[in-house]
């Protein structure tokens, strides 16, 4: 049933048979069909990218209070302090995915710009700390 409802998925997907354990092999496969740079590429970066940690906060969305964005770094990169925190995913210049989430970030001028299937995700955040 899974095999069937896989191939009927009209969007970009990937199989990946792991019984091998590749996992390196099977890593970039992923990140090159997300389009993101595989990871031994970001860690050069990891400091400049210390610049957007800080707590963004956007306006009420559909008239509801909305909590703020907390963005920390490590020496792996950008995650959200959430609950479980989220990795951010280097995709290019400025813009970063949110791990397993269809939601781009890109940091601008102390604002975060989101883009992507997150229906009650504000689109601008502005970095308050």
């Amino acid at each position: 049933m899974t095999d069937e409802i896989f191939s009927n998925c009209g969007f970009r997907k990937l199989a990946v048979e792991m019984s091998e354990g590749n996992w390196p092999e099977y890593l970039d496969r992923i990140t090159n069909l997300l389009a993101i740079p595989p990871r031994n590429q970001n860690d050069a970066h990891v400091d400049r990218w210390a610049s957007f940690t800080g707590t963004y906060r956007a306006r009420s969305w559909l008239g509801r209070k909305v909590d703020p964005i907390i963005v920390a770094a490590d020496r792996q990169g950008l995650y959200l302090a959430s609950s479980p925190p989220m990795r951010l995913l280097h995709k290019t210049g400025d813009t970063f995915c949110i791990q397993c989430l269809y939601v781009e970030l890109t940091f601008k001028s102390g604002e975060i710009l989101c883009t992507g299937d997150f229906p009650r995700m504000p689109k601008v955040w502005k970095k308050v700390l």
